[in-house]
C-alpha cells in the first residue's frame, strides 16, 4: 500500500505536521471510508483505531441511563477520533458514530503512541 501524500490530506492536524513527523506515521495510516452511522467508538470497550476524518463529521454521544443519548461533541476535519488515547485511557463512556458520510484516515492504537 501505498504511503498517504501530505499535499492531499484534509485533515488539518495531519497537513499541520511537519513533514518528518507526518513521514513517522504515513506508513500506519489508512484511507478509510466513514459511511452515515458507522460506529467508530464504542463505549467501555477497547479503542483499536484513531481516526482523522478528510470529510464527514462525526458525533461524541453520552448515552443517557434511559437509552438515550446526547450529543457532547462533533469532529470534522479539524480534528482526531480517539484523542484520548494520548492520555492514556484504552476505553471511553462515550459512542462516535459518522453523522455526515466522508472519508478520513484511521491508524491502529499501538503504534499511534
Amino acid at each position: 500500500m501505498a504511503h498517504p501524500d501530505q499535499s492531499n490530506v484534509r485533515n488539518e492536524i495531519l497537513s499541520a505536521l511537519s513533514a518528518r513527523d507526518f513521514s513517522r506515521l504515513s506508513s500506519y495510516l489508512q484511507l478509510v471510508d466513514l459511511p452515515l452511522k458507522q460506529t467508530l467508538i464504542v463505549p467501555d470497550e477497547p479503542v483499536r483505531h484513531v481516526y482523522f476524518p478528510d470529510q464527514g463529521i462525526c458525533s461524541m454521544l453520552a448515552l443517557l441511563e434511559g437509552g438515550g443519548s446526547v450529543e457532547v461533541g462533533m469532529i470534522g476535519r479539524e480534528g482526531m477520533i480517539g484523542i484520548h488515547v494520548l492520555l492514556g485511557a484504552d476505553s471511553v463512556t462515550q459512542e462516535c458514530v459518522v453523522q455526515i458520510p466522508g472519508t478520513g484516515w484511521r491508524m491502529a492504537v499501538a503504534p499511534f503512541r
